[in-house]
């Protein structure tokens, strides 16, 4: 395998497709798939008090994750800055494969307040044993936030306006 190439997770074989390959594959087709044609793009329409709250990513010049720094202060904020000036936010989207993230939430201990196991430090975990094996797609959307139960009625009234035409199933 190549430096490029993570070594593949225990118990999974190597496809013939090299790995960066797939990468680039799958990167090509979300980037044209979420490409701004026919949205109208209003990334993270929230205040900017609501923005500092959330974890940034921080990216190498491949768009590999590289970091999650929750709560991050002015200097991970300029850390975090892309090539254009982009910052980047986590709003836990994953997609990986299950025999690596799942050994590492197993390890993983119970947050000490919520007692329950936080996905960032699990991806944080995977970074570590395989590093740049996670690639960050860079999208520019308003994802509504639904972090606390004062969220819901703003959701609903977002989903309402923005997806009229969307039936929730009712009479």
């Amino acid at each position: 395998m190549n430096e490029a190439t993570p070594p593949p997770a225990p118990g999974i074989m190597p496809t013939k497709t090299p790995i960066s390959d797939a990468r680039r594959n799958s990167h090509q087709f979300l980037m044209t798939s979420f490409a701004p044609t026919n949205r109208r793009f209003r990334a993270l329409a929230f205040p900017a008090s609501r923005i500092e709250q959330f974890a940034v990513i921080i990216r190498d010049e491949d768009d590999r994750l590289l970091s999650i720094v929750e709560k991050p202060g002015p200097e991970d904020l300029e850390r975090a800055r892309d090539r254009t000036g982009r910052v980047g936010v986590s709003m836990n989207l994953w997609r990986f494969p299950y025999d690596r993230i799942l050994p590492c939430l197993e390890e993983v201990p119970l947050h000490p307040t919520r007692l329950e196991k936080e996905l960032p430090a699990a991806v944080l975990l995977l970074l570590r044993r395989w590093p740049r094996s996670l690639l960050a797609i860079p999208l520019e959307e308003h994802v509504p936030d639904l972090t606390d139960r004062g969220d819901i009625l703003e959701v609903q009234r977002y989903l309402a306006r923005e997806f009229p035409d969307f039936s929730f199933g009712g009479p």
